[in-house]
């Protein structure tokens, strides 16, 4: 068992491991993405120039979000943005008390589309979210 000074690898090889020669990046250890809940981003009808917002999401697209805590009608609110960086909707209001804390604690949280049929004028869009557990 590695105490400090008995390391399993001799120092040098840690050397090399963290001073990559030509600088390249060391992978992540351990991250995960967990999956939490299904869910719909809410609000696509309320969005100017939606479809076009929309037009390039397609099932297996990540959407970014991003905590809205000044938002008028729920100091929970999650956006959902396009990989635009634009506003599509929201994560409805019943799934924000724990993710909206889960943002504010610095976990990220995403969505990914499943399906995003069409009602009307205005996309139905269905997501995944994740927690990247870094």
């Amino acid at each position: 068992m590695a105490d400090g000074k008995n390391l399993p690898v001799p120092v040098g090889d840690w050397f090399s491991l963290v001073h990559r020669p030509g600088g390249g990046a060391l992978p992540i250890p351990f991250v995960k993405d967990v999956f939490l809940l299904k869910s719909t981003v809410v609000g696509t009808g309320f969005v100017k120039n939606i479809v076009k917002k929309t037009e390039n999401i397609v099932p297996g697209c990540v959407l970014e979000f991003r905590r809205d805590p000044r938002n008028r009608y729920d100091e929970l609110a999650i956006q959902v943005l396009n990989g635009s960086g634009e506003r599509i909707g929201f994560v409805p209001r019943r799934d924000n008390p724990v993710l909206a804390r889960l943002m504010d604690a610095g976990k990220m949280l995403y969505g990914k589309v499943r399906k995003i049929p069409f009602r009307e004028d205005w996309p139905q869009i269905e997501i995944d979210i994740y927690m990247r557990d870094l």
